[in-house]
C-alpha cells in the first residue's frame, strides 16, 4: 500500500461529516472543528510516518477547519468518498489498530449503504466525486 497526506479540504470534509453524525460514531472526538481536523491530520501523519519514516512533510497541528461550500455539504456521497480516501491513507503500520481508526472504519461501514457506490440513488454522485479533495475540488454539485 501507499499513503499520502490528505489536504485540509479532505480533513474538513471528513470533520463535517463526523460532526453531522448521519450514523453513530463510537469514539470521543473534539467538538471544536479545528481540534477535530488536527486530530484527523495527526492520525494521517502517523500513518505516513509508519509507512515511510518521514515526519517532515506537514505540520498536523497547523491544520485548520475549512467550512465546506453548501453544495459540498449537501453532497453526502462526495463527503463519504472523502472519508474513504482518508481512512485508506491512514491504513498503515499500527494505525488501523487504534481506537480512532476502528471507530472511523465502523462509521464508514455504516454510511456505505446510504452514500456509497452500491446505492442506486447515490452511485453516480459517488463516482463523480474526486478520490481526494484538493484546493478547489470541493465544488461538486449536490445530490438531490
Amino acid at each position: 500500500m501507499s499513503a499520502f497526506y490528505c489536504s485540509d479540504e479532505t480533513f474538513s470534509a471528513v470533520a463535517f461529516l463526523i460532526r453531522e453524525r448521519p450514523a453513530p460514531l463510537h469514539h470521543p472526538l473534539p467538538t471544536d472543528a479545528d481540534a477535530l481536523v488536527r486530530t484527523l491530520a495527526r492520525m494521517n501523519a502517523e500513518a505516513i510516518l509508519q509507512r515511510y519514516g518521514d515526519d517532515n512533510f506537514a505540520d498536523a497541528d497547523a491544520v485548520t477547519y475549512i467550512d465546506p461550500p453548501e453544495a459540498v455539504k449537501r453532497n453526502r456521497p462526495a463527503l463519504f468518498k472523502s472519508l474513504g480516501c482518508y481512512t485508506y491513507q491512514c491504513a498503515e503500520g499500527n494505525v488501523p489498530d487504534t481506537a480512532l481508526f476502528k471507530a472511523l472504519d465502523q462509521f464508514e461501514t455504516l454510511l456505505k449503504p446510504l452514500y456509497g457506490p452500491d446505492n442506486p440513488a447515490t452511485a453516480a454522485a459517488y463516482e463523480a466525486a474526486p478520490w481526494v479533495s484538493t484546493s478547489g475540488a470541493m465544488s461538486h454539485d449536490p445530490v438531490t
